[in-house]
């Protein structure tokens, strides 16, 4: 068989990493068996490699810190001829990578002098996360709070401050090994806190009616001029009564 490049992953691990080693081996006639073979600075050990589909894959696993490790691999066809690669090598490294700081959240953003102000922040590293620390300034000192695992990410609390305070804060992280990891720093102001009072004011209409009341006199009812004219016609009448009675022919 052919033994072709050899990539391992992580390339300078440390003592908390498992090393994965990836390797195409080809053979016209077919390939049998391909052989991850490794020395822990004791020992040789041995592991039957897997094929992803793409190439053989074999892993060595985590070893401590200064451990001289050498590996190589062994391949054989259907035809059982064997090829031995060279052997390569590293170091296990000891643990030098601060943790990850992840993106840092406030609640509420915009505090006011009636709010604490809680702090979230996922922290993450290889070998494990040892303690993070809420570090705030309130305008006059420094205070360190150490946060909290929620399950799912830490949690610190900055207490409720006077209205114009400015804040500062930022987060510090250190893995098992001491390695230590600083935020940058953010701020906020304190608010003044605000009470909205919400007037309804209510207008009723009035509605004035006028009656005007008509004073009808009845039919029945003659006004003084109504009946000096009717007395007056009646006289007329008896007058002309007795004019045309003293005529008549005796």
């Amino acid at each position: 068989p052919t033994i072709h490049t050899m990539d391992r992953t992580p390339s300078a691990p440390t003592e908390f990493d498992n090393v994965t080693i990836n390797v195409l081996v080809t053979d016209d006639y077919g390939v049998d068996t391909v052989i991850l073979s490794y020395h822990n600075g004791t020992t040789w050990f041995n592991v039957t490699m897997t094929w992803t589909g793409s190439d053989y894959e074999g892993v060595i696993p985590v070893l401590p810190n200064g451990t001289f490790v050498s590996y190589l691999i062994l391949a054989n066809d259907t035809s059982g001829n064997w090829v031995i690669s060279g052997t390569s090598n590293y170091t296990v490294q000891e643990d030098l990578l601060a943790p990850t700081i992840h993106t840092i959240d406030r609640t509420p953003f915009a505090p006011t002098e009636l709010d604490s102000v809680t702090i979230n922040v996922l922290v993450t590293d290889d070998s494990g996360v040892d303690s993070v620390i809420l570090s705030y300034h309130d305008g006059t000192t420094w205070f360190n709070v150490t946060m909290t695992w929620t399950g799912s990410d830490y949690e610190g609390v900055i207490p409720a401050l006077p209205n114009g305070t400015f804040v500062s804060y930022r987060i510090l992280a250190n893995d098992t090994y001491g390695n230590w990891a600083i935020s940058e720093t953010s701020n906020y102001i304190v608010q003044d806190s605000t009470t909205t009072i919400t007037t309804t004011t209510t207008t009723t209409a009035t509605s004035i009616t006028t009656t005007t009341t008509s004073s009808t006199t009845p039919d029945d009812q003659l006004d003084p001029l109504r009946l000096a004219l009717l007395l007056t016609g009646v006289m007329i009448l008896v007058v002309i009564y007795i004019v045309f009675s003293r005529r008549r022919p005796k």
